[in-house]
C-alpha cells in the first residue's frame, strides 16, 4: 500500500473518518464482502495518520562513519602533536 502524507490539520478529519469505518466494521450482522472492504479503507486512514519512520541509507550510513572516522584521525593526530587547530571546522556536517 502507497503511504500517502497528509499535513497534520488534516489528521483529525481523517481520525474521524476511520473512527466511523471502525465503528461500521463492528456492526452485527455485516457481511464479509463488507467487512474486508471496510478494513481496506481502515488500512488506508491509518497509512495516511502514521508519520513516516526515519529510514537509514547506505550513502548516509558511509557519511556518518567517514566523517566519524575523520574526527578520530583528527583527534589522534592533536595527541600526539600538540597543537591547536581549526580542522574539526572542516569535517563536513552530514545532514541525514
Amino acid at each position: 500500500m502507497k503511504m500517502i502524507q497528509i499535513p497534520k490539520s488534516m489528521r483529525t478529519k481523517v481520525r474521524i473518518e476511520q473512527a466511523k469505518v471502525f465503528k461500521e466494521m463492528t456492526k452485527d450482522g455485516i457481511s464479509k464482502e463488507d467487512w474486508e472492504m471496510l478494513n481496506e479503507r481502515y488500512k488506508a486512514y491509518e497509512a495516511m495518520i502514521v508519520k513516516k519512520s526515519l529510514t537509514l541509507t547506505p550513502d548516509a550510513i558511509l557519511a556518518s562513519a567517514t566523517s566519524i572516522l575523520g574526527i578520530l584521525l583528527i583527534g589522534n593526530f592533536e595527541r600526539l602533536e600538540p597543537f591547536i587547530s581549526k580542522a574539526v571546522g572542516f569535517i563536513p556536517k552530514v545532514r541525514v
